[in-house]
């Protein structure tokens, strides 16, 4: 399982290679993986940690704040477009209290 997860994943990397511009890049997504949404989640955590960094010292810098803030809505878009199902996806946490 684990194997077939990780070449979905690789497979993702092929079209980035060589590209100089734009690519579109297409992957599987079943109950095994979506490494698209998965991409697009790590997208996330990384632009939040950077949002984070501009907003520990002030002043912060709007201008990049906007620039985060529009690429946090792109891939936020795009992995709900993928999997509408993930606009409500609840937290662990929020699993936690609904189990209690």
């Amino acid at each position: 399982m684990s194997t077939v997860i990780l070449q979905r994943s690789l497979r993702l990397l092929d079209p980035l290679l060589n590209a100089s511009g734009d690519v579109q890049i297409t992957g599987e997504q079943d109950i095994t993986s979506s490494p698209l949404v998965h991409m697009l989640e790590a997208q996330i955590r990384l632009l939040i940690e950077r949002l984070r960094s501009a907003a520990q010292y002030g002043p912060m810098p709007m201008g990049d704040v906007l620039d985060l803030a529009a690429e946090l809505r792109w891939a936020a878009e795009e992995a709900i477009r993928i999997d509408p199902a993930l606009e409500h996806r609840l937290s662990p946490n929020e699993w936690k209290r609904a189990m209690d």
